[in-house]
């Protein structure tokens, strides 16, 4: 668990580090973490001035305990199409953050 947890941090910090000139101190920055399974992304961004809302679903492995163990908010959800919405709505806003760094 613990080389989970530090993959994380490592691909949160340079992810962080992109994106940093855009992220400014008073921006409210809520993330919802669709496929949360352990909670170590949540975990990742521990340091960060963000809140995470982890998500499992319904039709996987019910992990929701080990993430409120781990001190973290989660739910459990039914996706209506779970391996597709995460990716498609992950690249869809990823896009628009990206369109506005640049247009901007």
């Amino acid at each position: 668990m613990e080389f989970i947890k530090e993959t994380w941090r490592h691909r949160v910090d340079a992810y962080w580090d992109l994106l940093s000139p855009a992220i400014q101190s008073d921006t409210v920055r809520n993330i919802m973490d669709m496929k949360a399974n352990m909670g170590s992304f949540a975990t990742a961004l521990n340091d960060k001035d963000v809140w995470v809302m982890n998500v499992v679903l319904e039709d996987g492995p019910n992990t929701l305990k080990l993430i409120y163990d781990r001190g973290l908010m989660g739910a459990v959800h039914s996706w209506s199409v779970s391996s597709l919405t995460s990716s498609l709505c992950h690249n869809l806003l990823i896009s628009m953050f990206f369109n506005d760094i640049t247009y901007d």
